[in-house]
């Protein structure tokens, strides 16, 4: 059926407390998203010309941290801004990784944004759905969007492809009539 083709998703994860910043997961679930036909919005790759969060951008924020200087990481927030416009303009739905060990906080921003404007969100959750913070539920009110492996969130993203499955979360577009 294919009716995710031509769709977005924004990778939604930790970068700023994640040993790797966040680049192997995304790295990782980006092609397997693109045999399926979706185009994947990675944050540590951002489509936009100038700022990324590479390991360095990361690592010069931790320094500058530790150094005392955060007038230098605030002049970088537009960073944020970047993010949250690409959620807002650019994505149809969030896969996120979530672990709640990397205090994730950009991407609970991230969530609670896209819940707003009612996008599908698809929580990796490190520790499934035990571990899922309650307010989280809450706000997405349905267990079928958390998953405890990423075999098991690729499974849902085919199913919903394919028809086998529904999310009225998801709307469905012909891509080829936005260009």
């Amino acid at each position: 059926m294919n009716r995710l083709r031509g769709s977005r998703v924004y990778l939604a994860g930790a970068i700023d407390r994640s040993p790797d910043n966040g680049v192997t997961w995304r790295h990782e679930i980006t092609p397997l998203l693109r045999e399926i036909g979706i185009v994947s919005i990675n944050p540590c790759d951002k489509p936009i010309i100038g700022n990324n969060e590479t390991p360095e951008f990361a690592a010069e924020n931790r320094f500058w941290q530790k150094a005392g200087e955060f007038d230098k990481i605030i002049e970088r927030r537009q960073t944020r801004n970047e993010d949250l416009r690409l959620i807002d303009v650019c994505a149809e739905f969030l896969i996120v990784n979530l672990n709640m060990d990397h205090r994730p906080f950009g991407t609970i921003e991230e969530i609670v944004m896209a819940n707003s404007q009612k996008k599908p969100i698809l929580v990796w959750m490190h520790g499934g759905i035990k571990e899922c913070p309650i307010w989280l539920l809450w706000m997405l009110g349905s267990v079928e969007t958390i998953f405890s492996s990423r075999d098991e969130l690729l499974q849902y993203i085919r199913d919903i492809d394919s028809g086998r499955k529904n999310n009225k979360r998801f709307i469905f577009l012909d891509h080829s009539k936005l260009i």
